[in-house]
């Protein structure tokens, strides 16, 4: 019997799924190398011409009505937890409010010029700055923070079906404690 194959017991601090080692090693591996030879981000999307941008705004509008219908059937449903519906429809109402935001946020990136944002010489390592001429720049760069209202939203989800899988866990045990209870009478 060789070394891959020899028994080990259960409850030994060395048990070894061998079989999710190569999935976990090429994973670390991955990892390593994109940590070695980074590629560029890639995280800025030009729009292109105007129609790319109707198109964008009229998906935030489709998405922010999706997400308030979301909202209200969620809000008035009998199948979940209420603790757990409450934070999935903060969550719906949270990225209603973020659609709105990155709405007028691409409106108001129309009137941004080129020569606003500048970008560090070669070699420089530093980000790219850019310069509020008034009242107008200034919202902009506060509505490019959209993450501040996207992040907490899809917190609010992670919490709402955290909560929702831990009450049907818990309504698993229970069924299953009454049945084996009534079965052993």
């Amino acid at each position: 019997m060789g070394l891959l194959m020899a028994p080990i017991k259960k409850n030994s601090m060395f048990t070894l799924n061998l079989h999710r080692f190569p999935a976990c090693f090429s994973g670390l591996l991955t990892l390593f190398f994109i940590t070695i030879h980074p590629g560029p981000a890639l995280a800025l999307q030009s729009h292109g011409p105007v129609e790319g941008l109707y198109v964008h705004q009229a998906a935030h509008v489709f998405f922010a009505f999706s997400m308030a219908l979301f909202a209200i059937r969620i809000r008035y449903s009998a199948i979940m937890n209420p603790k757990a519906t409450k934070f999935i429809s903060t969550g719906a109402i949270l990225l209603i409010v973020w659609n709105i935001w990155a709405f007028y946020g691409h409106i108001l990136e129309v009137f941004i010029t080129p020569e606003q944002i500048v970008l560090p010489e070669s070699g420089e390592r530093m980000p790219p700055y850019f310069y509020a001429t008034d009242w107008q720049d200034i919202i902009y760069y506060i509505l490019k923070m959209d993450h501040i209202i996207c992040v907490p939203a899809v917190a609010c989800f992670l919490a709402g079906i955290n909560i929702h899988f831990r009450h049907c866990n818990s309504e698993k045990l229970e069924n299953g404690k009454k049945s084996q209870s009534s079965g052993d009478r």
